[in-house]
């Protein structure tokens, strides 16, 4: 029996970016193309920061988005390391002046900051449903990863798979003793359903010359 193969886009669910309809007036947009560094910008806390990503050629296209202060240059910590193409969502709760990094290939970036209230800040902090837990957790279990649940990807090596979640936690994949030979090197991967079962979760995934490669564990990956 052939794999059905479903290939993962890049994106979060669109209700979390409605709610930057509930955002205060004014917000500072940059963008460019691979790397760069953006201007200084002072912000007031609660904020976000909404940033997208394309690329004629998204299979090749990578980007980190670093967040640094303004003053003394010091790393604040990534925003995202991310392989592909998509958009995410990142909310602080510290004020200052601030500036970005970008480190990009084949990426074509676009970055908006924008001031929120308490309010809104709260509703995205809460906005993870019980039940979309619940079905993570039992995937996990069953070292499976359910689908839309994660927004990019990137190797660690050809044991460990890194997936980007679409919130503050994303996911750790091992592949056992053996590994999966030729992940780290892998510039697309597809992601594979069960043969039999749900085609709501992935328990595997393809490397472009065929190889498949079954998950031995999937735990959970702060980001």
């Amino acid at each position: 029996m052939k794999p059905r193969v479903l290939f993962v886009i890049a994106c979060l669910v669109a209700t979390v970016f409605a709610a930057i309809a509930g955002a205060e007036p004014g917000s500072v947009k940059f963008s460019g193309h691979d790397s760069s560094t953006t201007k200084d910008f002072e912000v007031r806390a609660p904020w976000l920061l909404d940033w997208q990503v394309k690329s004629e050629f998204p299979e090749l296209a990578t980007f980190v988005l670093r967040l640094e202060d303004a003053a003394s240059g010091q790393l604040l910590g990534i925003v995202t390391d991310f392989a592909g193409t998509g958009r995410g969502l990142k909310l602080f709760r510290k004020s200052g002046s601030f500036r970005l990094e970008t480190i990009g290939q084949n990426a074509d970036w676009s970055v908006e900051i924008t001031e929120i209230s308490e309010a809104w800040a709260d509703r995205l902090e809460h906005m993870p449903k019980a039940a979309d837990q619940e079905r993570r957790r039992a995937a996990m279990s069953e070292k499976q990863v359910s689908v839309n649940s994660f927004s990019g990807w990137r190797a660690k090596n050809d044991q460990t798979l890194i997936l980007i979640g679409a919130g503050e936690v994303g996911f750790r994949i091992s592949f056992g003793a053996g590994g999966c030979p030729g992940l780290a090197a892998a510039k697309t991967i597809s992601f594979v359903t069960p043969e039999k079962g749900a085609l709501s979760v992935y328990d595997s995934i393809l490397l472009e010359d065929g190889t498949r490669c079954y998950f031995d564990q999937v735990t959970l990956n702060p980001q």
